[in-house]
């Protein structure tokens, strides 16, 4: 789990408590991840901090789903995957290791992310979520200079990148300790590659907890499920 940012967007959360160790429902952001994690059995979990990062350390020196979590703190910014390269994820050569930012609820089925993952024989599985833009406008469909067709306000699904990933220790094993690389970075040098990059769409909750009005929908989120289940 990376949590080595400022969220710098959250300020003046984040000023004295790093994003991953705010509270949602009277529970650190990071713990639920941990906890979904732990829920399916992993048990080898590292967090790379840096910002901030004796309270991480601090946070993780008592188990949390019953797991030890094992804290990597970054010399220097490393990007958003390159402070992998200073654990010991990677140190089964043929197995998988999943990535992902700390400071995210999601209902992700990571049984099945990695189900599909082996299925497609990928090396890197890109957890996605979809994006629709909608265009205020007519738009033109040319070719040269002739116009084909007219599309009235349409509407356009991507799937973007959720910040969960899956990849092979072979792919992982390339970044170099203390190189600062950004995940989309390693995507792009694995196509070039020729390597296989897959994605997996959430079908469950997603949220990015990056600015304040996610921290508020969050927290209305978690109060409703909590009252729900009570």
């Amino acid at each position: 789990l990376m949590a080595g940012g400022k969220g710098e967007r959250l300020r003046p959360m984040t000023l004295t408590t790093p994003t991953p160790l705010l509270e949602i429902a009277g529970k650190a952001i990071i713990d639920y991840n941990v906890e979904a994690l732990a829920a399916c059995g992993i048990t080898d979990i590292s967090v790379t901090t840096r910002y901030l990062a004796e309270q991480i350390e601090r946070h993780f020196e008592k188990p949390v789903g019953d797991v030890m979590v094992k804290c990597v703190c970054e010399d220097s910014p490393c990007g958003t995957i390159g402070a992998v390269a200073l654990t010991d994820a990677a140190s089964d050569p043929d197995g998988n290791t999943l990535v992902m930012n700390s400071d995210l609820l999601t209902t992700i089925s990571y049984e099945d992310m990695y189900l599909k993952h082996i299925e497609d024989k990928a090396d890197i599985t890109v957890a996605s979520v979809p994006y629709m833009v909608s265009v205020p406008y007519a738009i033109l469909m040319t070719d040269g200079n002739h116009v084909n067709s007219i599309e009235e306000k349409p509407t356009y699904t991507y799937q973007a990148n959720a910040g969960i990933y899956l990849i092979n220790n072979s792919l992982l094993n390339t970044l170099k300790p203390g190189e600062r690389i950004d995940t989309p970075e390693l995507i792009e040098r694995a196509i070039a590659d020729g390597r296989r990059v897959s994605f997996f769409p959430i079908s469950g909750l997603w949220m990015d907890i990056g600015s304040p009005s996610d921290f508020k929908q969050a927290q209305e989120l978690m109060r409703h499920h909590h009252d729900l289940t009570h």
